[in-house]
């Protein structure tokens, strides 16, 4: 009889337990739920310009990135930030541009916007001290 009610309990709890999902259907809900994220932004004065590299974790995710600058306090909210260029995203973690154009003596603040489906992400201000 208890080996019966044993028998009949493990039976109960295998029933109400839900059917996991499988290992692909995991994969593909938390791919969907990540928000890209910038990782190693990194830049440096390249002759009278400058060389941008960063490295984002959800490429795939982003269609877009714009680059912006300004001399200003980045913190300030009424800085005046220049669109330097927009780039079309090729779904590549590692990404870099190169702004070509004169850049004057001081501190430079840049900023890149990655543009997804899901909203905007804009990167922290780089400083770069330019002699």
């Amino acid at each position: 009889m208890k080996n019966f009610l044993l028998l009949l309990c493990v039976i109960a709890s295998v029933a109400a337990t839900p059917n996991p999902l499988k290992p692909e259907l995991l994969a593909a809900k938390a791919s969907s739920s990540l928000t890209p994220a910038f990782q190693n932004l990194h830049l440096h004065k390249q002759g009278r310009g400058v060389k941008l590299q960063w490295t984002i974790n959800e490429a795939s995710a982003v269609t877009s990135f714009t680059i912006e600058s300004t001399y200003e306090d980045p913190g300030d909210i009424y800085s005046n930030w220049t669109v330097k260029m927009n780039i079309p995203s090729d779904n590549k973690r590692i990404n870099m541009c190169s702004d070509v154009q004169n850049i004057y003596q001081g501190q430079v603040y840049y900023r890149i916007t990655a543009h997804t489906t899901g909203g905007d992400i804009v990167s922290e201000p780089i400083p770069l001290f330019i002699d």
